[in-house]
């Protein structure tokens, strides 16, 4: 939840705007717009709209791809259509930002941070732009200076790095002003903006020998893989945030253990409460309310607003939203507007009513005792379903800590005793807790350790850990050696809190990863008395890790090609042009040059194409077809693949097989990437079999049947998901890891169904079976 912006930051925003309107004064004077510039400049419109829809995060702000394309247009066609065209563009996406966020709710939270970063985008690159053009003479740009570029390449490298420079220390300079001097720098952020600074001279050097060569297509070809590069660094931004929340999470929650982990009070466990809940949410209003069971009184034992703390007195419980979240045991949500929310359901409105409020109950051993609340009394600000979600998280540690704190009942001089009391507390732990006794003895195991491993917590109690079936030491991480190394080290003082290992589950399907860490535990006189293993799943952090890895690999992968390739003939071009071209290799350079372009347009296509048909924004075009005429017609166009593999392709369709409706572009598209995927698996000499046949009266079946090596039984589902590669199958060629996602996806959006089979003999059979009468 972000907080409303202050009158400092108001203040920011209206120089930032001042600066980039008289840069924008200054960079028309000296370079006036030309109205035969008015196709280029419409183009770099939208692109710089495009742009501004796919920012990247650096140091807690908003960071777009603009200056990479804006500094090529303006040193081709001058200051003045650069600035009028980021202007337009930027304004353009700020409406339709706010437009869409109108439509979702009244008082959006994010209205404020799109116009402040529409504002910042805008003022710090006019800025910039106008200042390094000038300085270098080049506002005007270079094509209308008699420009030489291999004469003055020193001077575009010049104002490149100049450029670079001075826009990442404006960048750096306002985002340190906006966050009070509290930014979150990390060495990944500084690499990033690093690495995007020096990107313009690249650019501007591809600009300018496209230019010469093709002209005003050469800003086409910038901006398709300015968008390119955009698209693939905020696609692979996405898992990386959340990952990071993820990690925020999981320190809250690590924090709040390592209280627990000693002898605690109620006042330093809520401290510690509410210093994470700041740190996670951005928020200076929380409070914790417990009810009295005894004379059914509500009570604050920490309330902070305006981040300073509050003392606020007892009460019997009312009808407000505190007690019905007590009383209903059910999380409340007013994520804006919460003043008309209030009077909707009934609730007193009164002077210090919230603007928004988010509070989840506090449950343990079954019982509610009490409320965690958050709550914003500024009319700009906000929370959201993901607040929710992260309280709801905190919320379980935090009851079962309260209620220990409350009992003063963790653990005491021996380990033992309170086990009985404690036991309902601990199984409603999420994770999974051993606790080992002096001797290395297992004296307790809650239920979440059988949730995971599925064996119950029997088998566990009164055995040592040395002693421990292999099946045992497997679920909380250790070998045999290590469990003899375990009773030695147990006493030692130098590790207090063991460093978190990961480790997998030995034959466990679905795979399940665990985190394990142990903690000491003290008697009164401070000496050892055992050993708290914590066990937590963190499967979905492990997988999620994976797949960003992969999906990096892939894109990474699949865009250096045809990048390599399009330097390469740029290159080639630039030497040819120079030389006059005896060997007529420039025309040939050119046509390599965009196919490589083509190449990753496509790939950004299928990416957005793809998300088109996830969101439920695909449109078919329905038309009666003869399905095995439709194979023929696609046999041919892989024909010149199939020669080069020495692999055949052949067609069997039963007769009499009827017209089926269906959008004839899309499945043949589908039928095209089964058989490329079939041949890229078959082996020399190897056949591709097409069948079509009717599957009833209702359905037609294409399989396209290969001999290659076939897919593992526990991938015949997730082959069909985007990025995916199985591991160790290599083929003639790698894939995007797209194909299949879109085969499928189109199957569905026609009500049919695809899947995936072994041949016996080996091989797969890929199937979809589509309706006749279409979807």
């Amino acid at each position: 939840m972000p907080r409303t912006e202050p009158q400092r930051q108001r203040t920011l925003n209206l120089i930032v705007l001042i600066i980039g309107l008289l840069s924008l004064i200054g960079g028309t004077f000296l370079s006036p717009p030309d109205p035969d510039l008015l196709v280029p400049m419409v183009f770099l419109i939208v692109i710089l709209a495009a742009l501004e829809f796919l920012p990247l995060r650096l140091f807690d702000n908003q960071f777009s791809m603009i200056p990479l394309i804006l500094f090529s247009a303006a040193s081709i066609y001058g200051s003045g259509v650069a600035l009028w065209a980021c202007i337009i563009g930027i304004s353009i996406a700020v409406v339709l930002q706010l437009i869409f966020a109108q439509r979702i709710t009244t008082s959006s939270p994010n209205n404020q941070k799109n116009l402040r970063a529409g504002i910042f985008d805008f003022g710090i690159n006019s800025f910039v732009l106008v200042a390094s053009l000038s300085l270098f003479g080049m506002a005007q740009g270079v094509l209308s200076l008699d420009f030489v570029l291999n004469e003055n390449w020193l001077l575009i490298l010049g104002a490149g790095i100049f450029y670079g420079g001075l826009h990442g220390v404006t960048y750096s300079i306002l985002s340190y002003i906006s966050s009070k001097g509290s930014v979150n720098q990390n060495r990944w952020d500084l690499l990033a903006l690093l690495s995007l600074e020096i990107l313009p001279v690249f650019f501007v050097f591809i600009s300018l020998l496209f230019y010469s060569l093709i002209g005003d297509r050469a800003l086409i070809i910038v901006g398709v893989a300015t968008f390119a590069l955009a698209l693939l660094v905020f696609y692979l931004g996405a898992p990386r945030k959340n990952l990071e929340r993820r990690i925020q999470e999981l320190s809250a929650l690590g924090e709040i253990s390592k209280v627990l982990s000693s002898d605690i009070d109620l006042e330093r466990l809520l401290n510690s409460i509410q210093v994470q809940v700041t740190k996670l949410l951005n928020v200076d209003n929380f409070y914790v309310a417990l009810v009295d069971p005894i004379d059914q009184q509500i009570w604050y034992p920490i309330a902070v607003k305006h981040g300073m703390r509050q003392v606020w007195q007892r009460r019997p419980l009312m009808d407000r939203l505190t007690d019905r979240v007590i009383i209903d045991g059910e999380p409340i949500l007013i994520p804006s507007d919460g003043r008309h929310e209030l009077s909707k359901i009934g609730l007193p409105v009164g002077e210090d009513a919230p603007f928004a409020w988010i509070g989840v109950p506090l449950i343990t051993s079954k019982q509610i005792i009490g409320c965690l609340a958050l709550f914003s009394l500024s009319p700009g600000a906000g929370f959201s379903d993901e607040d929710l979600n992260l309280l709801n998280i905190l919320s379980g540690q935090t009851s079962v800590a309260i209620e220990i704190a409350l009992h003063n009942a963790l653990l005491s001089s021996d380990i033992t005793i309170g086990r009985d009391r404690l036991t309902t507390i601990l199984n409603s732990v999420n994770e999974g807790l051993v606790l080992i006794d002096s001797a290395g003895q297992i004296t307790m195991v809650n239920e979440a350790v059988t949730t995971l491993s599925g064996i119950p917590q029997s088998e566990f109690l009164g055995q040592t850990v040395p002693e421990l079936p292999d099946a045992l030491l497997n679920v909380i991480g250790y070998s045999r050696n290590d469990s003899n190394t375990f009773i030695q080290n147990q006493f030692s003082l130098e590790n207090l809190v063991d460093e978190k290992l990961t480790y997998k589950f030995k034959d466990r399907i679905p795979e399940l990863f665990v985190e394990r860490s142990s903690i000491k535990v003290y008697e009164e006189d401070g000496k050892i008395s055992g050993t708290i293993i914590l066990l937590r799943d963190v499967t979905d952090e492990y997988l999620l890790k994976q797949t960003q890895d992969l999906i990096s690999e892939t894109l990474v992968h699949d865009l250096r090609s045809p990048l390599s390739s399009t330097i390469s003939a740029l290159d080639v071009i630039g030497d040819a042009h120079i030389s006059g071209d005896p060997a007529g290799i420039l025309e040939p350079s050119i046509q390599i040059a965009k196919r490589s372009s083509r190449r990753m347009l496509a790939m950004v296509e299928s990416i957005l194409e793809i998300n088109r048909m996830e969101s439920g924004k695909l449109e078919l075009s329905l038309t009666g077809a003869d399905l095995p005429a439709l194979v023929n017609e696609t046999i041919p166009e892989l024909q010149i693949t199939a020669t080069d593999y020495h692999v055949t392709v052949t067609l069997e369709a039963e007769p009499g097989i009827p017209q089926i409706v269906l959008d004839k572009n899309k499945i043949q598209r589908v039928i095209n990437n089964l058989i490329d995927n079939a041949l890229k698996f078959s082996p020399d000499g190897g056949q591709v079999l097409v069948k079509v046949v009717p599957s009833n009266e209702e359905n037609i079946e294409i399989h396209v049947l290969d001999r290659g090596p076939g897919i593992p039984d526990e991938y015949t589902q997730s082959i069909f998901d985007r990025f995916f590669q199985i591991p160790g199958h290599s083929s003639r060629k790698r894939g995007t890891g797209l194909g299949l996602t879109y085969c499928k996806l189109i199957t569905e959006a026609h009500h049919g169904k695809i899947w995936v089979k072994n041949r016996r003999g080996g091989g797969s059979d890929f199937g979809i079976s589509l309706p006749i009468s279409g979807p």
